[in-house]
């Protein structure tokens, strides 16, 4: 995909949720990719797909229990777990936690889809930390 990308695209995402380091280096593949074929890597603009769980640590747990609730496969997700792997903290943190991809543009997931206080946070906090 990052060949591709190189020779055609205007950008390229990298979805989800992995971690800032493999994004990092998977920008630099795509440098350099774009390189060998003779394009200016800032013609490729890059982005990333994250889920975010924002809120104090008691809205989070109440958010990852009412995931559980909705289907068996789900009754071993842990907090804990998700802080490692998806952007979760308080407004302050989870804006930190996205600016350190250095994407271009984010495109961001609400951990629970229909918490509307959830969506809220995002766009009413953390996004404007990001501008």
């Amino acid at each position: 995909v990052i060949d591709v990308a190189a020779r055609l695209a205007d950008s390229w995402n990298c979805a989800w949720d992995v971690p800032v380091e493999v994004f990092q280096s998977l920008c630099r593949d795509l440098g350099d990719a774009c390189e060998r074929v003779g394009r200016d890597p800032s013609a490729v603009s890059r982005s990333i797909g994250v889920t975010v769980l924002p809120g104090a640590r008691a809205k989070r747990l109440l958010a990852v229990d009412a995931v559980r609730a909705r289907a068996p496969f789900l009754a071993s997700l842990d907090l804990s777990s998700l802080e490692a792997s998806i952007v979760a903290g308080s407004s302050e943190e989870c804006a930190a936690r996205i600016a350190a991809y250095g994407a271009d543009e984010v495109v961001v997931t609400p951990f629970v889809r229909g918490d509307l206080e959830m969506i809220g946070r995002i766009g009413g906090e953390i996004g404007p930390l990001l501008h």
